[in-house]
């Protein structure tokens, strides 16, 4: 701005000026929102975090557990617990262990190791 701009010139400038900033603002907003999808931060599910000390502690009712409370035990990661609780919603509970089988890669080894984690009470 110049000695010979006019109040109108100037005005003009400080809306170019404040639009640019404000365009910054959001740019950096998204960006910093970007960033903590990205980490994890705004997650909608829980972070799954192993700790196999707590699944000794107290069995886990197949009936009534989140999928990522089912991601203690051992051979069942994220894919089987949400098989797990799709067919837990489909029979509208379990009855035994067993039921477990129909789920594909649920070995009669994994169901030994959950039989010492689980429990099954009755819906």
């Amino acid at each position: 701005m110049g000695p010979n701009a006019t109040s109108g010139e100037t005005a003009s400038r400080r809306r170019e000026y404040l639009l640019l900033y404000a365009l910054c603002v959001m740019l950096l907003g998204a960006l910093g929102v970007l960033w903590l999808v990205q980490r994890g931060f705004l997650r909608r599910e829980p972070v799954v975090e192993h700790h196999v000390g707590d699944a000794a502690e107290r069995p886990i009712d197949l009936n009534t557990a989140p999928w990522w409370e089912l991601t203690v035990i051992r051979g069942i990661g994220e894919k089987r617990a949400k098989d797990i609780v799709e067919l837990r919603e489909r029979k509208k509970g379990f009855q035994s262990i067993e039921e477990l089988s129909e789920i594909r890669g649920i070995t009669p080894e994994i169901i030994e190791e959950m039989r010492r984690k689980v429990r099954i009470e009755p819906r």
